[in-house]
């Protein structure tokens, strides 16, 4: 198995934080029985241990993956995938988190 280089930089949801982990954006859980997805659906995003631990696999994406929030509703499909900027106040999160 390839080994991923070491998690640099700041988070890609909340953009403040240090980045310590890498965040499946589309979670492992959601991949099974999914078919085959697009190889840029599977990359990781660097995250922070809150922003990790808060998104869970709840149907979130960072900013940066904005412009694939239509594919990723039509391919992973299930509930609304929304933007989230870490911020646990926020529409995106509220709506997701029940």
């Amino acid at each position: 198995m390839k080994r991923l280089p070491p998690v640099s930089g700041v988070c890609a949801y909340c953009g403040t934080r240090r980045a310590v982990n890498r965040d499946h954006v589309v979670p492992k859980a959601l991949r099974k029985n999914r078919g085959v997805l697009p190889m840029h659906l599977l990359i990781t995003e660097p995250s922070c241990f809150e922003c990790n631990i808060r998104k869970g696999q709840r149907h979130l994406v960072p900013p940066s993956w904005a412009h694939l929030v239509d594919e990723l509703n039509e391919v992973v499909g299930g509930a609304e995938w929304r933007v989230w900027d870490g911020n646990v106040k926020s529409e995106a999160f509220t709506a997701v988190h029940r």
